[in-house]
């Protein structure tokens, strides 16, 4: 599957092959520029998150497709292996 992330200081956007796709974008702190952070939670292993609110969220799973807009976007630095 060929995955694609992008983000620009504002927003993100990720692609996954022809399985779904979200964008989100990010929700900025009091300074008017900087997105909002969230650090050392224990739900997800990243040290920090982007938060944010997606503006498309689409997913296919076999014949069924779920699409949704608004909900909760966390963005964040992570390694991945398919290895156990």
């Amino acid at each position: 599957m060929n995955i694609v992330q992008e983000d620009d200081g504002h927003a993100n956007h990720l692609k996954l092959g022809e399985d779904g796709e979200f964008r989100a974008e990010y929700i900025i702190g009091r300074d008017g520029k900087t997105p909002v952070t969230v650090k050392n939670n224990t739900t997800w292993d990243i040290p920090e998150a982007i938060k944010g609110k997606t503006s498309t969220l689409t997913y296919h799973l076999g014949r069924n497709q779920f699409t949704f807009a608004g909900t909760n976007s966390n963005q964040g630095d992570f390694d991945f292996t398919s290895q156990p």
